[in-house]
């Protein structure tokens, strides 16, 4: 059965009345061998985006159609919507209507009609190229071409399933992953993921209940109790990772990694099968200097990537690659790379190599794999006993003691000053793969 739009807006046209709102141009383009796009340019006031379509069939007014997507938020590069399943042959008509609210007024364009004069090629391929067979496997897809573009800035719930679990094996964050507008946000075309640290003891007693929603198959990541010293997580946090999962690939992410100390980015490949393997794209820890006894330094400056296969040191680390800057790399934006090939894989910054894997640990990481981006708050892995930031305060918790997270949380007088909204903010400009 249809459905209606049901918009609780005052609804207007410009055509029968006056008023201020210019309507973007609608762009709309076919691939080959399959998929469609279709989108409008980021627009000032603009708050939600519409779009309503029947293939080679009359659409009728308020009709749902065949296929079709709201969009509450805009995508880095502008309002759009993919469908890449999506299959159009030279002649076909695409027959839709789209809605637009810009501040508390709805706009529609109504009968529209656009047929398809073109069959673009691939992104990351040459209208001219032919389809060269790719080492890249991507699930669900029986044709990858080499070099094709496979994700290009497209944040929409079509490519990224967003977490909604409290945080636990293997790395027990002292944080929960929810979906909340206050912790996922697009300004200036770039996505801003966001902490939100609790501060008073209330926030931190009672019941925790994320079942409706919740994106963990285990139950105690869905519901936890406070009990005692055993407080709720203190951090809400934002979690997201692609659909779809690859195997074999370049990726690229330009952003600005998050400062405050026991925070770090969350950019990683995971597989799909064990969470322990990893591939990490870029990790630095958002503590400006982490200095341990021997005059070691582990903080903001020192980049890791590469491989891990193991959840306990020194096994967790022994595989990474790192490079150390002169400022930390919270301070401006960089562009983090890794080539992810059966043989080899290799991990750049700002287009400087400065790692390259084992082959013999590339045996275990042939799993498919999604691409993660969030942002990690202390837990029991990643940062080390005994260590003293910046603030001359040694790290409040052991890993693996009791009550760590209660330590954690009661130091927040040392750690939250650290932590501002906008320099403790995981900032993405682009995320792209490609097939190899």
């Amino acid at each position: 059965m249809n459905k209606l739009l049901i918009v609780p807006l005052i609804f207007m046209q410009c055509s029968l009345f006056n008023c201020d709102f210019t309507f973007p141009d609608v762009k709309l383009e076919a691939f080959k061998p399959k998929g469609f796009r279709v989108s409008i340019p980021e627009t000032n006031g603009v708050k939600l985006f519409a779009f309503h379509a029947n293939k080679n069939k009359n659409l009728s007014l308020l009709e749902t159609g065949e296929f079709h997507k709201e969009i509450n938020n805009p995508k880095l590069n502008g309002w759009s919507f993919s469908n890449p399943d999506m299959e159009l042959s030279i002649g076909d008509k695409v027959y839709y209507w789209v809605f637009i609210q810009h501040g508390n007024n709805g706009y529609r364009q109504d009968t529209q009609v656009w047929e398809v004069a073109e069959l673009l090629p691939l992104e990351g391929t040459t209208k001219d190229s032919t389809c060269s067979e790719s080492l890249t496997e991507v699930l669900g897809e029986r044709q990858i071409c080499k070099n094709q573009l496979l994700f290009d800035n497209d944040i929409s719930d079509i490519n990224w399933k967003k977490a909604h679990f409290i945080a636990s094996y293997p790395d027990y964050e002292f944080c929960s992953y929810q979906k909340r507008n206050d912790t996922l946000q697009i300004e200036n075309n770039k996505l801003i993921i966001k902490v939100i640290p609790l501060k008073s003891e209330t926030d931190v007693r009672g019941i925790l209940d994320l079942r409706n929603g919740c994106t963990s198959h285990r139950e105690t990541d869905c519901i936890m109790y406070q009990d005692g010293g055993f407080i709720l997580p203190p951090v809400i946090s934002e979690r997201m990772k692609t659909t779809r999962s690859f195997k074999y690939g370049k990726v690229e992410v330009r952003a600005k990694l998050p400062s405050g100390d026991w925070l770090y980015p969350e950019i990683y490949l995971q597989s799909s099968l064990n969470p322990v393997k990893k591939i990490w794209v870029a990790y630095a820890r958002g503590n400006e200097h982490l200095i341990g006894n021997s005059g070691d330094d582990l903080g903001g400056n020192l980049l890791f990537g590469g491989p891990i296969i193991n959840v306990t040191e020194p096994e967790r680390s022994r595989y990474l690659s790192s490079t150390r800057a002169k400022n930390v790399f919270s301070s401006d934006y960089h562009t983090y790379s890794v080539i992810w090939e059966p043989n080899k894989i290799s991990l750049f910054v700002d287009n400087v190599r400065y790692g390259e894997s084992q082959e013999k640990i590339l045996s275990m990481l042939d799993d498919p794999m999604h691409l993660v981006l969030g942002i990690g708050v202390g837990g029991v892995n990643d940062f080390p006993d005994g260590y003293v930031s910046s603030n001359k305060k040694t790290k409040p918790w052991v890993n693996f003691e009791r009550l760590q997270m209660k330590k954690f949380f009661n130091a927040r007088e040392d750690w939250l000053p650290t932590w501002t909204d906008e320099g403790s903010s995981l900032r993405i400009e682009h995320v792209k793969v490609w097939a190899l």
